[in-house]
């Protein structure tokens, strides 16, 4: 019974090993802010990106409610471009269609714009 216990407790432990998501954080910058005053403080971005290979999907996290924002997601090696609307803050789930070079770009509704690069 004590070794039936620790072989299937070795089983579940190397099966939740391989099966764990190994997600790639992607890093959004800023392209253009609406003119007004110059803060000298470091911009915060609202926003968070991880890509996710196995699912071929991008998870994009709005931290704060930037209104209507548009998203828009172009393959460069297929030339395909997808448009999407997230509103409000809250999660937005994209699927990612061929593998090569990927642009992201966020429009919101006050006037930034945001980048994400990435190779799917």
């Amino acid at each position: 019974m004590k070794r039936l216990f620790i072989i299937l407790l070795f089983l579940f432990t190397s099966i939740s090993l391989f099966a764990q998501e190994h997600e790639e954080e992607i890093e959004i910058v800023i392209i253009e802010e609406p003119s007004g005053p110059t803060y000298r403080a470091p911009a915060v971005i609202p926003l968070s990106c991880f890509y996710y290979p196995s699912l071929d999907t991008i998870y994009l996290t709005f931290m704060s409610d930037l209104g209507a924002s548009a998203i828009t997601v172009i393959s460069v090696s297929t030339g395909t471009i997808d448009n999407y609307i997230q509103n409000g803050a809250g999660l937005c789930v994209i699927p990612i269609s061929s593998s090569g070079l990927t642009y992201i770009d966020i429009y919101t509704e006050d006037g930034h714009h945001y980048r994400t690069i990435f190779i799917a």
